[in-house]
């Protein structure tokens, strides 16, 4: 697990990545696309980065329309993260069985 702040000038700049996930899809909160040159980027953040908090919030059980509003709402943002690809492969395998 590591921690990662991420600081933006004001709450309407980008947050340079995408997630994807939470609870209503039965799994956590992942990282699904992290934009080149971008602070992300240079922080590290990758592509299956589980966020398991954000600012002391509990990720692992949160609704994904909520764990938006949390991350959008706030300048400085501070992240526990942990790498985990078994589960955001999962995420994938969630949304391809609710679609068939």
């Amino acid at each position: 697990m590591r921690t990662v702040t991420l600081i933006r000038e004001k709450v309407s700049d980008a947050l340079g990545f995408n997630i994807r996930g939470g609870k209503e899809h039965f799994c956590g909160i992942f990282l699904s696309k992290v934009m080149p040159n971008t602070e992300a980027e240079r922080l590290g953040l990758q592509e299956a980065d589980q966020i398991v908090s954000v600012n002391e919030t509990n990720f692992e059980d949160i609704e994904h329309a909520k764990a938006v509003k949390i991350l959008k709402s706030n300048t400085e943002i501070v992240m526990q993260l942990r790498y985990f690809p078994y589960g955001y492969r999962k995420t994938y395998e969630k949304v391809q069985n609710s679609n068939t």
